[in-house]
């Protein structure tokens, strides 16, 4: 676990010989996100948040390259109701991954006749720190059983894996700035992002996300 953080905290603060030019933005993320063609499960949208510090290293007048470091809280949720002779009843499980993320993008900035709109495509790696099922349900036994207490439950189960802690994927973005503010720009945008390794639990399955992004950006 040190040794990922290490390397986020490296990428995150390396100078690559362009300090004086260097961009330092914040952005905020929230969306939904879910499983894509699970044959295990058919789940439903969780919430999305997310927030990455991004420094964008200049190549050339409006083309930049973006990484930083960032926390990603996204996941799944699927439900399951029976009717059977002894009872009937639901749950619905809600799965909450936690990641810390790096991405890697290409950015194109000064975009529309105003030249106030961005976008930006690339990859991003995340590991994931920590995994939690929260499960909630009820039984309604046909026969009287008063003295049972499984009629209602509620609990919360750290199940990080081994494994499947890895994420590896594609994500685009675009902006426009609606805002300035003496050393700082303003900007409301969108993000996509799509996970190509699937777990063991899910296998042939992508991890999708999506929604708005608040930026605040340096400026120079």
């Amino acid at each position: 676990m040190k040794y990922y953080i290490s390397i986020c905290i490296v990428i995150l603060f390396v100078n690559v010989g362009f300090a004086q030019e260097n961009k330092i933005s914040l952005e905020t993320r929230i969306g939904v996100s879910t499983i894509f063609n699970s044959p295990a499960l058919s789940p439903n949208i969780k919430e999305n948040i997310g927030v990455v510090i991004l420094r964008s290293i200049p190549i050339k007048k409006n083309l930049y390259i973006q990484t930083g470091l960032g926390y990603d809280l996204s996941g799944y949720r699927y439900s399951e109701d029976w009717d059977i002779v002894e009872s009937t009843g639901s749950y619905t499980t809600k799965i909450s991954k936690h990641y810390l993320t790096i991405p890697i993008n290409l950015k194109i900035s000064g975009i529309g006749k105003k030249q106030e709109s961005s976008f930006q495509v690339g990859l991003f790696y995340s590991y994931m720190v920590a995994q939690i099922a929260k499960t909630k349900g009820y039984i309604d036994w046909r026969d009287e059983r008063p003295d049972t207490d499984l009629n209602n439950w509620e609990n919360d189960t750290d199940v990080l894996p081994k494994r499947d802690r890895h994420d590896f994927g594609i994500e685009i973005g675009f902006s426009k700035k609606i805002l300035s503010i003496e050393s700082f720009n303003l900007e409301l945008g969108g993000y996509s992002k799509v996970g190509l390794l699937p777990t063991q639990a899910n296998p042939g399955s992508l991890n999708i996300s999506g929604g708005l992004s608040i930026l605040l950006i340096r400026k120079k």
